[in-house]
């Protein structure tokens, strides 16, 4: 019986490591993390981590020229370690450190322009991030997202924001 369960969950592992990768990136209509408004964005896939006390989702989000990391959680920026790494690259002075905080969940870096080109260039982003409450501290956690797929998904979103947005709802 434990032979068969065995083998039972190696050709499941083995299924699962067969299948394909995401793209990682894609460009769509959708409504802007902070604006609320219909555009163009340019959406990474979500990361679930902990935050200390419970599995929290993040996605990086490009709107207009703003990177916006959207969470579940409470984002702590008072130790000032918040930071973005492409390529594990240590952070520099703005536009890679953080430039606010917007609704307590969401880290917006921006400009993001002169980024992009490290992003396609890359192969991860990090970002160094830390949740409420701050005491007792948590500490910082790394999210980790994949650049595969950027440089398409880019290219995409350009030809986006080229071409009018359709309403809400409209087809």
């Amino acid at each position: 019986m434990r032979a068969t369960h065995a083998s039972v969950m190696v050709g499941l592992l083995a299924g699962c490591l067969s299948l394909p990768a995401s793209a990682g990136w894609r460009a769509e209509v959708g409504r802007d993390p902070l604006s609320g408004a219909q555009r163009c964005l340019l959406r990474g896939d979500a990361v679930l981590m902990p935050d200390g006390y419970t599995d929290v989702h993040i996605e990086p989000v490009i709107s207009g020229n703003a990177l916006v990391l959207v969470t579940d959680s409470e984002i702590d920026a008072s130790f000032g370690d918040l930071a973005l790494t492409v390529d594990r690259r240590p952070p520099q002075p703005p536009p890679l450190a953080p430039s606010r905080i917007e609704g307590h969940s969401k880290v917006v870096f921006e400009p993001i322009g002169p980024l992009l080109d490290d992003f396609r260039a890359g192969a991860q982003l990090s970002v160094a991030l830390r949740f409420w409450p701050g005491w007792p501290a948590t500490g910082i956690v790394q999210a980790v997202f994949s650049l595969r797929g950027f440089t398409r998904a880019a290219e995409d979103f350009e030809r986006c924001n080229s071409q009018p947005v359709p309403a809400a709802g409209s087809r």
